[in-house]
């Protein structure tokens, strides 16, 4: 007999299977990614401000991969300050470093992946970096773009919606950092985000040539 599939979030706010079947993580991610961008699209979205200690954010996106890690023989390298702490939204950050790291992990068949923090004057800088397969400069266009993936049609290699590295940029552009990347095709990537320490007020979110205000609240 089939039983009914359960659903709740975690304490920050990603899907999570409680009762029933199991569902793929390939689901649940598909599924986050989703609802994640119709609040976005809604200007729905609220962000919490409040002091954030980053490297619990760290251990806890580094944690919740290790089952991934393990099975594809990766090593991580962890370089984060133990004081650092930035006035941010810890939901959006979480999410933001889980999508890098999940990107970094799904393109990485064997070798190396990193996450490095350096607290800046007004925020930090934060480098998500892998030896894996690397970006095709054809492609890195497109890399923001919703929907789009360097490996599709018959030839697709990776699963995915597409939707990872477009909502991480809007998630990024929701509180005000910016967000680079530097690859090397068959040698890996390097995804670099700044955020600066936020405040209670206003700030846009970018949505295609439009400007959607989101409430800043702080804790």
């Amino acid at each position: 007999m089939i039983q009914p599939q359960l659903i709740a979030t975690d304490v920050d706010g990603t899907l999570v299977e409680t009762q029933g079947n199991p569902i793929s993580a390939f689901t649940l991610r598909t599924l986050q990614s989703v609802l994640d961008m119709a609040q976005i699209e809604a200007g729905t979205l609220d962000v919490l401000i409040r002091d954030v200690f980053v490297a619990n954010v760290v251990q806890e996106v580094v944690e919740r991969h290790e089952q991934e890690i393990d099975a594809e023989v990766l090593t991580v390298e962890v370089d984060v300050p133990v004081d650092c702490v930035l006035q941010t939204d810890r939901t959006l950050l979480y999410r933001i470093l889980n999508n890098l790291v999940q990107n970094a992990v799904k393109f990485t068949d064997e070798g190396t992946i990193g996450i490095d923090v350096e607290p800046m004057p007004d925020g930090i800088q934060l480098v998500v970096w892998d030896d894996g397969v690397g970006i095709d400069p054809e492609f890195r266009p497109h890399l923001f773009d919703p929907f789009k993936q360097e490996s599709e049609g018959v030839a697709r290699k990776y699963e995915g919606a597409g939707l990872g590295l477009s909502l991480t940029k809007r998630m990024v552009d929701i509180l005000g950092g910016t967000i680079e990347v530097e690859s090397t095709k068959g040698q890996g990537s390097a995804f670099t985000v700044v955020l600066p320490s936020q405040s209670e007020g206003e700030t846009p979110v970018v949505e295609g040539n439009e400007e959607y205000e989101v409430s800043l609240k702080s804790e």
